[in-house]
């Protein structure tokens, strides 16, 4: 989801329950309103109803033509978008513990390495894939791209395998008519969220430290197909 003001109102009106906007017209309900624009032309040709348009501060109406300007376009339109719901929405979606996240996560890498360095044990191997990784930072750290992990943007829904993302999103998303490098990027992608890396890592290299690690708890189990 692109971090903009745009995309971050977008992601929040998808997940609403309501419709935010309604024409005054028929009443149909809209999660956007650039749809009610659209829903407009046709509904006032199917209902002959004039266009209201504003003059001096007063509504008029003319004959309608097809075309309407958007500002004579929102007199038809009633925003019924419920501020306090919005905002519990924003809140669920976009909680603040992303940087205690990140810190965590790097916390958690820090430590290991500090007692593989304490120990002198030059490499760890990754329980994953058996591959000998040198048990530096920078090391370990890249080597976890070599595992990606799929989120879906629309539920969190978490996998290792690019193909069951592609399953769920056609099972679960209604996306049977998209071909998968057109969704890819759209409902779902390759997650860099610290919460995904931390138990990734985890996976990875955690029960070889030679002792015990106490870590923060990952908020997010890994579905490993």
């Amino acid at each position: 989801m692109p971090n903009t003001e745009t995309g971050i109102r977008s992601h929040v009106y998808h997940h609403s329950t309501e419709p935010l906007f309604a024409c005054r017209l028929c009443q149909a309900g809209f999660k956007e309103q650039h749809a009610v624009f659209d829903h407009l032309i046709l509904c006032r040709a199917k209902n002959g109803v004039s266009t209201l348009r504003e003059e001096g501060g007063v509504v008029v109406e003319s004959p309608s033509t097809g075309a309407i300007a958007a500002e004579d376009a929102r007199l038809h339109i009633d925003d019924t978008r419920d501020m306090d719901k919005l905002t519990g929405i924003l809140t669920s979606c976009f909680t603040k513990r992303g940087s205690k996240c990140r810190s965590g996560y790097t916390q958690m890498v820090d430590k290991l390495v500090d007692q593989m360095t304490a120990t002198n044990i030059p490499t760890l191997e990754c329980r994953m894939c058996s591959k000998e990784v040198p048990a530096r930072k920078n090391s370990l750290v890249k080597h976890l791209s070599s595992h990606p992990i799929y989120r879906c943007k629309l539920c969190k829904f978490t996998c290792t395998e690019e193909e069951e993302q592609v399953r769920h999103c056609e099972d679960e998303h209604s996306t049977h008519d998209k071909g998968e490098h057109s969704i890819r990027g759209l409902l779902y992608s390759n997650c860099q969220a610290a919460d995904v890396m931390s138990g990734l890592f985890k996976s990875c290299f955690l029960d070889q430290s030679p002792q015990i690690i106490t870590l923060p708890d990952s908020p997010v189990n890994v579905h490993d197909s």
